[in-house]
This record gives C-alpha cells, sequence and structure tokens, in this order.
C-alpha cells in the first residue's frame, strides 16, 4: 500500500490539516488547538462539558474488582472531581454511594461494612448496599416516614473483567454497558493493576494514539526482541487513520526491506480505552490502558492484561503486579524534584529512559512530566501525531455535540464492542494489510453469559 496523503476534515476547535508522511518538516501545518479548545478537552468538573457528556453517557471503570472483599473496608473512588465509597456487600454485591454521610457529612469510609450495608461510626445511620436508608438512631419518632425523605444517591454499578463500572449519569437511563471480549471473560484470564497519577486524563489517554513512542521511549523493554514488539524500531513507519464507530484505529506500517512490512494497529475506543497489540497474535495476550477522569488534575489509569485461552502467557506484568501494591503499580519516589525517581546509574548501565522498573512507569513519568495540564497551544505536532489529532477532534465533537442537546459521536447505541481488537503482523508487500490481519485475529469471541449483571 502506498503512502498517502490525509486531509482532516475541517473542525473549528482543532485543526484542518497535516502534511503527508514523508514531509521532512510540518512547518505550515495548523494542528495544536487554542487555549480555549484545551480548556474544553480537558477540563472534567462540574458542569465542564467534556465531564457532564462522559458522565451522561458512557460506563466509567472506577475501581479493581479484587479491591472490594465482602464486609471489609470500603474504597475510595474520585471521579469527575467528586467522591465516592465503593463497598461489596455480605452477599458479595457492590454498592457505590456519595461518600458523605447524609446525616452530618461524615465520611463512610469510616463506616462499618456488615449485614449488606454501611453503618456510619458518627451516629448509626445505616444505608443499605442498594442505597435504602435502614436506620437513623438520631430520629425518635416516625422514624420510617423520615428515613424515606432522605435521598440517598446509590449509583448503577457493573462488575465485569476485573473491574467495578458505575454510570453516574444524572437523568434517564443507563447506557448501553461495553461488552468488550475482556468483560466476558473469567478472572484467571485477566490480570488488572492500576494506579493515580497527577495529571490530567488527555495526557494519559494520548499514550494510546501515539505509536511512534513505542520504539523509542520503551526501547530498553522491547529490545529483547520478544514476538514482534521489537520491530517498532526496525524501519521508518507511515502511517493510517482509520475511523471506526467506536473511535479510530492508528495503523503504523514498516516496510522492512525484504518485501515484507510490519503493521502494528492500535485501537482507541471512546471515551477512555486504548486496546495495544499483542507481542505476537498467536499467543493472543492483549492490552487495555483506560485513562479515567480522577478530577481535572490527576488521572486513574487501568491496564489490564488477558488471554482469550488461559491464563496470561507473558508473565512479567503479572510477576510485576504481584509484587507491587496492584492499586499504585507505578509509584514514583519524589516529584520533580527528585526527577520522579529517575536512576541515572541504570541510564549509564545501557537503560534508556532510568525507569526499569516496568513499561507503563515510562509512559506515566513523561505524562506528569508536561505538567498537571499541558498547554497544547504551545506544541509542534508532526507526522506521528495523526492519531492524536484525530482522537483530540472526535472527542472536541461529542462535547459539542452534547452542549447541543444532541447524541455524542462514540456514545455506545449500536456499537460492537465484542469484535474490538489491536491487531498486528507481517504481511507481503503490496497485500491489503486489514484482510490480512483479520485472518490472525481467528480466536473465538467469548460468549456474553460469562459478564456480570447491572447492579
Amino acid at each position: 500500500m502506498g503512502r498517502v496523503r490525509w486531509l482532516l476534515a475541517a473542525c473549528p476547535c482543532i485543526m484542518t490539516k497535516i502534511a503527508a508522511p514523508n514531509t521532512a518538516a510540518l512547518g505550515e501545518r495548523q494542528a495544536m488547538p487554542s487555549k480555549e479548545t484545551n480548556e474544553l478537552l480537558t477540563r472534567v468538573e462540574g458542569d465542564a462539558p467534556m465531564g457532564r457528556m462522559l458522565r451522561q453517557h458512557h460506563w466509567v471503570p472506577a475501581v479493581r474488582a479484587a479491591k472490594l472483599v465482602a464486609d471489609g473496608a470500603p474504597a475510595h473512588v474520585r471521579l469527575f472531581g467528586r467522591d465516592y465509597v465503593a463497598f461489596r456487600a455480605t452477599d458479595g454485591r457492590v454498592g457505590l454511594l456519595d461518600e458523605a454521610c447524609p446525616h452530618r457529612r461524615a465520611s463512610l469510609l469510616l463506616a462499618r461494612n456488615e449485614d449488606c450495608a454501611l453503618t456510619c461510626i458518627f451516629h448509626g445511620w445505616k444505608i443499605g448496599v442498594d442505597g435504602t436508608l435502614l436506620d437513623t438512631p438520631t430520629q425518635f419518632h416516625r422514624k420510617e416516614a423520615f428515613a424515606a425523605s432522605v435521598k440517598v444517591r446509590r449509583y448503577p454499578v457493573r462488575e465485569a473483567g476485573g473491574l467495578v463500572w458505575v454510570w453516574l449519569g444524572d437523568d434517564g437511563e443507563a447506557p448501553p454497558f461495553p461488552e468488550f471480549e475482556f468483560t466476558q471473560l473469567p478472572p484467571e484470564n485477566i490480570v488488572v493493576a492500576s494506579a493515580q497519577i497527577d495529571c490530567n486524563w488527555i495526557q494519559g489517554l494520548e499514550a494510546a494514539l501515539d505509536p511512534v513512542h513505542v520504539g523509542i521511549l520503551h526501547s530498553s523493554f522491547i529490545g529483547s526482541g520478544r514476538g514482534y514488539l521489537g520491530l517498532t524500531s526496525a524501519a521508518t513507519p507511515y502511517f493510517q487513520v482509520l475511523p471506526k464507530d467506536f473511535g479510530l484505529q492508528v495503523a503504523a506500517l514498516r516496510p522492512l526491506g525484504d518485501g515484507t512490512t510490519y503493521v502494528r494497529v492500535t485501537s482507541y475506543v471512546m471515551p477512555y480505552y486504548g486496546f495495544t497489540p499483542p507481542n505476537d497474535p498467536k499467543l493472543a495476550d492483549r492490552t487495555v490502558l483506560i485513562a479515567v477522569p480522577v478530577d481535572d488534575t490527576h488521572t486513574r489509569q487501568f491496564f489490564v492484561r488477558y488471554n482469550l485461552f488461559g491464563s496470561p502467557i507473558d508473565n512479567h506484568f503479572a510477576e510485576t503486579v504481584e509484587a507491587s501494591d496492584p492499586d499504585n503499580y507505578t509509584p514514583f519516589p519524589g516529584g520533580k524534584d527528585a526527577v520522579w525517581g529517575q536512576d541515572r546509574e541504570a541510564m549509564k548501565n545501557g537503560h534508556f529512559t532510568g525507569f526499569p522498573r516496568n513499561i507503563f512507569s515510562e509512559d506515566m513519568v513523561v505524562q506528569v512530566s508536561m505538567g498537571p495540564i499541558t498547554d497544547r497551544s504551545e506544541e509542534h505536532l508532526s507526522e506521528s501525531d495523526i492519531g492524536i489529532v484525530h482522537g483530540r477532534r472526535l472527542l472536541i465533537e461529542a462535547a459539542c455535540a452534547f452542549q447541543e442537546g444532541k447524541h455524542p459521536v462514540g456514545a455506545p447505541e449500536g456499537i460492537d464492542y465484542r469484535s474490538v481488537r489491536a491487531p498486528t503482523g507481517l504481511i507481503k508487500g503490496g497485500t491489503d494489510w486489514q484482510a490480512e490481519l483479520s485472518t490472525l485475529e481467528d480466536a473465538p469471541t467469548p460468549e456474553p453469559s460469562l459478564a456480570g449483571e447491572p447492579g
């Protein structure tokens, strides 16, 4: 497939043009969003249009399912600048409530978790997993009527794919749940870790839209040549962006000089998800990166490694998760003054970045280094950033449509999430890479009966 020129459709918020892939410099491009557009893209708290759109039209991964133990400690969940408490009841059901007790607003993180309810330690108010106010010891007359008059917000939850998901919308019914194939799998087929990082969610998300950084930033991890991943630095790539109903795919194509081309495709699923290709499609270990807004300046990133046939074959990720806190997977000792714990001695000994702990720490440290909310109006985007430009445009279009009372692009209605994968492989020159790679994606699709039901 020859190299092509892409002309992006005009978007008043972002950009109109990107140069041909073989252009040495992009001096004429107008790719950077304005400061105002950057605000629309990144802000999620309160009445910010992006946050309201995400809460209303999408389920949100909230917490690792394994973190919640029946009658165990409640877990703090912060999303879109608001605080919640999640807990697993005596019978295994999961509840998610506002963190503040409705009586005097003491934190329900302190509550007793027993008898399928949280009991506030301040005055004994007891709230069931379904949000029912079961007891108000401070009310002595007409207790039932009083309890019925107190509004307790209980949010719809669903447990699937090693995660607890929540819908935080204000109006109507919850949207369709994103039935990704990993949400259909049993727990033994999935490894999940997460980490909170000190930057805006878009900085975390855009790693999934940037195929070139893999062969540079992660060169010390991929240099062993496991599977195809070592080829990411083997040749100069050119790119294609494929619009999809779920978002888009970014294909990096690298001619290897022997008549074959290495193709690596990343699938961006609106609004939070980046599916990255397996090292080897025959092993079928797959990875999903999920960037969830905690607030305007913090992100909770979930890392999901799954295998359709059994336990993940690549044990490195599972072993590093087991050896660390799976909810603080990549802690950085110190901040900028300590250069986030960068190991210069490791760099002298050959490690490219000085962050040898795991591959995800390299992503997160550069994201944090950009600042809480990076000023995209000061960027100088280059050829490989075409996926980032497209992804930003999709999100801006969705937020603008929501503001206008229209159905936003990327909303889950009618999307076949179970078909989403990120293919990779070697193809012969001149062949249709989409058709060629589809023959490698022959793993069976799991049935939805294994998925959790809404709660």
